[in-house]
C-alpha cells in the first residue's frame, strides 16, 4: 500500500495564492485548486491520500519566542490567510465525501504529525512507500528508503525527491545532514536565527567533510581534527569553542542545539497530545453537491471519472 500525506495548510495557501477564482464575491481557487491536486497526485502516485491539519500551537513560541513572529504583522499573509479559512470547511467537506481521511494536529504543527506518522507507519510490512506532498522543505528531513518528498511547487527545481537520490538533488548525504545544515544556517521564514557567520556554502562544507556537527566539534577539541584554513575556518573554530556572536546574541553551539529542538520533525520535541480524525465516508451526491454550491463544472462535467481515483485508493 502506498500512502500520500498531503500537507493542507501548505496546499491550500499554495493555491490560495494561485490566480484568482470567484464563485460570486468568494474566492474558491483554493478549494477548487486542493481538491483538483490530492485527486492527481493519489492518481499518479497511485496512493491513499491522507490530509494533516495544522492545529493550535504555542509549544514552539514558548520555547523560542521569535519563532514566526515575523508572520504576524504581514498584511498580505493575513489577507491570504483570511481567504483560505473561509474555504477551509469547504475543503474539509469535500475532502470527507472523496472518502479522504483527514488528521488535525490539535496541539501541534501538522509537520510534528507527519514525523510521528512517518515514524510508526514506514516501518510497518504492508506500507510499500509514503509520499510527503508539501511546499516544506523542513519536510525532507523525513525522507527515508520507502519515504519520498514531492512538491506541490509546479515550478520545483526538485519535483520529487527519494532516499535513492537525495545526495543528489539536496547536496547533503543523509536527511540529518539536511537537518544539520539548516539547524547551522537558520530559517528566515520561520523567524530562526543561524548560529552567524555559517551559511549555506559553510554549513555544506561542514558537513561534506565531517558528516555531522558533533564530529567536527569534538575533533577541534579533541585537537584530532585542525581547521587552519579555507573560507569558513574561523566560524568553523568558534563553533566548536561555542563562541558568543554579537549578532545573533548566543553562543553558537547553544544556537545549533536550540535550532535542531526546533526543527527536528523525526524526534519532535512538540508532538502532538491530541489528534482528531476525520474519517473519509464517500459520498459522491455530497460532493456533487457541494460542486454545484462552488460552481466547480469542470468537476461535474464527467463527474464518474473525476471521482474514480478517490473509490479507487480511499
Amino acid at each position: 500500500m502506498n500512502y500520500l500525506f498531503v500537507d493542507g495548510n501548505s496546499l491550500g495557501y499554495y493555491h490560495q495564492k494561485s490566480d484568482k477564482l470567484y464563485n460570486g464575491e468568494m474566492e474558491v481557487q483554493a478549494a477548487f485548486g486542493f481538491v483538483k491536486n490530492v485527486r492527481r497526485y493519489a492518481s499518479i502516485l497511485h496512493a491513499r491520500p491522507m490530509i494533516l491539519w495544522d492545529g493550535f500551537s504555542d509549544k514552539r513560541r514558548d520555547f523560542y519566542p521569535d519563532y514566526k513572529a515575523n508572520r504576524d504583522n504581514d498584511p498580505d499573509i493575513k489577507k491570504m490567510k483570511e481567504g483560505f479559512a473561509i474555504q477551509k470547511p469547504y475543503i474539509l467537506k469535500m475532502m470527507t465525501a472523496l472518502g479522504v481521511t483527514q488528521l488535525i494536529a490539535k496541539d501541534a504543527e501538522a509537520d510534528d504529525l507527519a514525523g510521528l506518522l512517518v515514524s510508526s507507519i514506514a516501518p510497518q510490512p504492508i506500507v510499500e512507500h509514503i509520499y510527503l506532498l508539501t511546499g516544506d522543505s523542513d519536510w525532507l528531513q523525513l525522507v527515508r528508503e520507502n519515504v519520498s518528498w514531492v512538491s506541490l511547487r509546479e515550478d520545483a527545481k526538485n519535483k520529487q525527491v527519494n532516499f535513492e537520490q537525495f545526495a543528489e538533488l539536496t547536496g547533503f548525504a543523509t536527511p540529518r545532514a539536511f537537518l544539520e545544515a539548516k539547524a547551522l544556517q537558520g530559517d528566515n521564514s520561520d523567524n530562526i536565527s543561524g548560529v552567524g557567520g555559517i551559511g549555506a556554502g559553510g554549513a555544506k562544507e561542514l558537513l561534506h567533510e565531517w558528516g555531522s556537527v558533533a564530529t567536527m566539534v569534538r575533533g577541534i577539541n579533541d585537537g584530532s581534527i585542525v581547521v587552519n584554513k579555507g573560507r569558513h575556518k574561523t566560524a568553523f573554530n568558534k563553533l566548536a569553542k561555542n563562541a558568543f556572536n554579537e549578532k545573533t546574541g548566543c553562543r553558537m553551539l547553544e544556537a545549533f542545539k536550540r535550532n535542531i529542538t526546533l526543527m527536528n520533525l523525526i524526534e519532535t520535541k512538540f508532538p502532538p497530545t491530541e489528534i482528531e480524525t476525520i474519517k473519509g465516508n464517500r459520498d459522491v451526491k455530497a460532493f456533487e453537491q457541494l460542486c454545484y454550491e462552488l460552481n466547480f463544472r469542470s468537476f461535474l462535467e464527467d463527474l464518474e471519472v473525476f471521482v474514480l481515483p478517490f473509490e479507487r485508493y480511499c
